[in-house]
């Protein structure tokens, strides 16, 4: 992969022979077009197993990235999704080619240096899960008035329910609605926080999982 400083590629998008252009994060890149016949190996099947566990999880929750990952990102000249696959693949999965899995209890939905949320657990109730943590009674500002980041995801439907910005970092708990439908389904459930301007946010912190098969 090249970037583009001639003037004379300036704009343009598309296939230039065996190579093709395109803007990424407002530069101008070139890069070139791999072709060949043969067969892939293990290692590389392994790899196109492990970006496509990823991505498939991390599409119903795009959003929810663009916030938790959003502050890093940008810090390190990429996208939220890109720093999301590239950590996740690295360090949540598990298992060898062609048995690889996610590892829920490793996956970041959320990064940042704020604190992240301590001693937090998740029981469902009636209305949903309620999420609770430690809520230090001398917490300043403005960690305290941090906003939650809730996140439920279902794997065997391959969906994810989230809310954000719902409760305070001082108040300890927080209710995030789930749909009677869903009561009953297997969840995977994570928390995190970000700061009222959005400007920060921490590592989520796995609460484990429900209704597991």
């Amino acid at each position: 992969m090249g970037i583009l400083n001639n003037r004379q590629f300036e704009g343009y998008t598309g296939k230039i022979g065996g190579t093709v252009a395109y803007k990424l994060m407002g530069k101008e890149v070139l890069r070139i077009i791999g072709k060949t016949n043969k067969p892939p190996t293990v290692n590389q099947l392994a790899n196109r197993m492990k970006m496509a566990l990823i991505i498939e999880f991390l599409k119903p929750i795009t959003e929810f990235i663009n916030i938790g990952f959003g502050v890093n990102a940008a810090k390190a000249g990429m996208y939220p999704h890109n720093l999301a696959v590239s950590f996740n693949k690295k360090h949540a999965l598990k298992g060898n080619y062609p048995n690889i899995a996610i590892n829920y209890s490793k996956v970041l939905v959320a990064a940042g240096n704020l604190l992240p949320a301590q001693n937090a657990a998740v029981e469902q109730i009636t209305e949903g899960l309620n999420f609770t943590w430690n809520a230090a009674i001398a917490m300043e500002w403005p960690e305290r008035e941090d906003l939650t980041l809730l996140l439920v995801y279902f794997p065997s439907l391959k969906k994810a329910v989230y809310i954000m910005g719902t409760a305070k970092r001082y108040w300890g708990t927080a209710v995030m609605p789930i749909d009677p439908v869903y009561a009953n389904q297997y969840m995977e459930t994570y928390i995190s926080f970000v700061s009222i301007d959005n400007k920060a946010a921490a590592n989520s912190v796995y609460t484990g999982a429900l209704n597991a098969p």
